[in-house]
C-alpha cells in the first residue's frame, strides 16, 4: 500500500504539472483528474478541438509512464437537453477521450468509460457559467490489480 500510495502521489505532482487547467485531486488509492469540457469539447460535441489535445497527449505520456495504473473516465453534461440525449453525449465524450488515449499508446484493456449524464451537476444548471462547470470530464487513475497484489 504505501508503495502505490508514493507512486500516486508522485503521478500527482507531475500531472499538475503537466495539464494546466486541469484540477488534480488525490483520492483514496487513486487520483481524480477533471478536465472542464470547454477544455477539450465544443459544446453539445464529442469531437477532442485540436488545441486541447495537448492535455490528452500529456495525460497519456504520465500513464505510460506508470504502467501499472487503470482509468476510469466519466463524462458529464448539463442539463439542457434531454435526459436521455445527455446521457447519451456525457457517454460519447467519455469514449471520445478513451479512444483518443488509445491512439497515444495506453492500452484498450487499461480504460474503463461511463456516462453520468446531468446527473452529477457540481453547480447550478440555471447560469451559463454553473453549465460550463458541469460540462466536464472525470478521469480516474487507479491501481490496476496487479500494483494492488503486489505483482509486476
Amino acid at each position: 500500500g504505501a508503495v502505490i500510495g508514493h507512486q500516486m502521489d508522485q503521478q500527482a505532482k507531475e500531472l499538475k504539472l503537466d495539464i494546466p487547467g486541469a484540477t488534480i485531486e488525490r483520492v483514496g488509492e487513486g487520483i481524480q483528474v477533471t478536465f472542464a469540457s470547454g477544455l477539450l469539447y465544443d459544446f453539445d460535441s464529442d469531437a477532442i478541438r485540436t488545441e486541447s489535445a495537448q492535455n490528452l497527449r500529456n495525460l497519456a505520456a504520465s500513464l505510460n509512464k506508470y504502467p501499472q495504473t487503470d482509468l476510469l473516465i466519466v463524462g458529464h453534461t448539463d442539463a439542457l437537453g434531454s435526459t436521455a440525449y445527455n446521457q447519451d453525449l456525457s457517454m460519447r465524450r467519455a469514449n471520445s477521450a478513451s479512444n483518443y488515449l488509445s491512439t497515444q499508446g495506453i492500452a484498450t484493456s487499461r480504460l474503463r468509460t461511463a456516462g453520468k449524464g446531468e446527473l452529477e451537476a457540481l453547480a447550478s444548471n440555471e447560469t451559463e457559467a454553473g453549465r460550463q462547470t458541469n460540462r466536464r470530464i472525470e478521469v480516474a487513475i487507479f491501481a490496476n490489480a496487479n500494483a494492488r497484489s503486489g505483482s509486476n
